[in-house]
């Protein structure tokens, strides 16, 4: 079996999700193979497009003219990509920088470099089965990667919200009529990696033309897993070892989607309802990348801490910490909910994402809907209060409910079984 994967990056958090399965592939003896439009990182089992230096050129500059382009007109909430399904890399230099012939091409995280008109181009080349592994919408929408309330996407999109249009034959609806239109010629599966996203993607008009698969995502069990000595670690980063220490982060912190004025709002509440002595026992420790906010603003003692930039100093985040909060309001995960469970450390989050395959309410930590009844505020009072004994029993319930059902093996078995299933039938 030889899978070659299609990713833009190879970097992120798509990217990350990505190359686990294509490394678990090859460690199950799959000739497996990672072609990304821009290449940062050494490894022989991923390769880039190769493009003449003139028509690199071009890609590059259109991408960036586009992105600042769309970025300008549409409302940045939505992430609203797609400039048109004809913007993409022209199938010719896909086809000369194949390292062998696939017998499956899985796409996972294209924006900007492969859409339906280069996939219908890729698939008259190679005839081959292809699947689309995605977290986010933009494979079944009219350009955007997060809807919000919006489900024009459930009928064909058009009056887009993220264009401020009234328009039904907009760009969002030209594009989404297109991809059908190639779509529906080439044997394509959808696959899901959370119960949410499968579920928007069966009630979309795309999603009810294809096939559709389940497989929920993945994460390292072994890296993230619970800490030897969480003294140890809280030493190591000078964190007081007796404090209930509640973590937060992500890669922009105010990013809207992100939940933080949620955050704040549920602080503020949680503040009111402990007491002194209780009060004096929290410690906010936050991470995140891009943006800075300071200590001072939180209703507790709140300290900063430097973005991680490995997945090991990620999980001693985890590994240190008494709670994870994940705010959320819409999320294609997020990842940072699974890999604090495997650490043996409860989540708090919203019912979105990867939420609600992940967290049994009152047994691994809590999940609230985005309205109520509810709040992270009342799981955050839950935990703080728990005696030792229950507070290590949401631990232990923690990591073995996350090993259990999200464990890479089980993932890359999946994938196997649908290779064969998808081969078999297309021969």
């Amino acid at each position: 079996m030889k899978v070659l994967h299609l990713n833009t990056y190879d970097t992120g958090g798509a990217a990350k999700a990505m190359l686990r399965l294509h490394k678990g592939l090859l460690e199950a003896g799959v000739e497996s193979h990672v072609l990304v439009f821009k290449k940062t990182q050494e490894d022989a089992t991923v390769s880039e497009v190769q493009f003449p230096f003139l028509v690199k050129w071009f890609y590059r500059l259109r991408s960036e003219l586009n992105f600042r382009l769309l970025k300008k007109r549409t409302d940045p909430i939505y992430n609203f990509f797609n400039a048109g399904e004809e913007v993409c890399v022209d199938a010719k230099y896909l086809l000369k920088s194949l390292p062998f012939q696939p017998d499956v091409v899985m796409l996972h995280w294209v924006t900007g470099y492969v859409t339906s008109v280069n996939l219908q181009d890729l698939y008259k080349a190679l005839q081959v089965p292809i699947l689309w592994r995605f977290n986010d919408l933009n494979a079944f929408t009219g350009g955007c990667h997060y809807a919000k309330t919006c489900l024009r996407y459930h009928e064909g999109c058009g009056k887009c919200p993220a264009l401020h249009s009234n328009r039904l034959e907009d760009l969002s609806y030209k594009n989404l009529q297109l991809r059908k239109q190639l779509l529906k010629t080439i044997p394509l599966s959808f696959v899901s990696s959370t119960s949410e996203i499968d579920q928007q993607v069966r009630s979309s008009a795309l999603g009810k033309q294809q096939a559709v698969n389940k497989i929920l995502i993945s994460a390292d069990i072994e890296l993230f897993q619970p800490a030897a000595d969480k003294k140890v670690l809280r030493q190591s980063l000078q964190l007081p070892e007796d404090k209930f220490i509640i973590f937060f982060g992500c890669q922009h912190i105010l990013d809207p989607r992100k939940g933080f004025d949620r955050l704040m709002s549920n602080l503020k509440k949680l503040h009111e309802r402990l007491m002194p002595a209780e009060r004096e026992k929290v410690l906010l420790v936050y991470a995140s990348r891009y943006s800075e906010v300071s200590p001072d603003i939180f209703p507790f003692a709140a300290q900063q801490l430097p973005f991680a930039h490995s997945e090991k100093a990620l999980a001693q985040y985890y590994q240190l910490s008494d709670l994870f909060i994940s705010p959320s309001i819409e999320d294609a995960g997020p990842m940072m909910i699974l890999e604090s469970l495997l650490c043996g450390t409860p989540v708090i989050a919203y019912n979105i994402g990867l939420a609600p395959d992940a967290i049994q309410h009152a047994q691994n930590g809590f999940i609230y809907p985005l309205n109520g009844p509810g709040d992270l505020c009342d799981g955050m009072l839950e935990l703080i209060r728990a005696s030792t004994e229950d507070y290590q029993a949401f631990c232990r319930n923690a990591r073995t409910f996350a090993a259990g059902q999200f464990s890479h093996k089980r993932e890359v078995q999946a994938y196997l079984d649908l290779f064969q299933k998808i081969t078999n039938k297309h021969v």
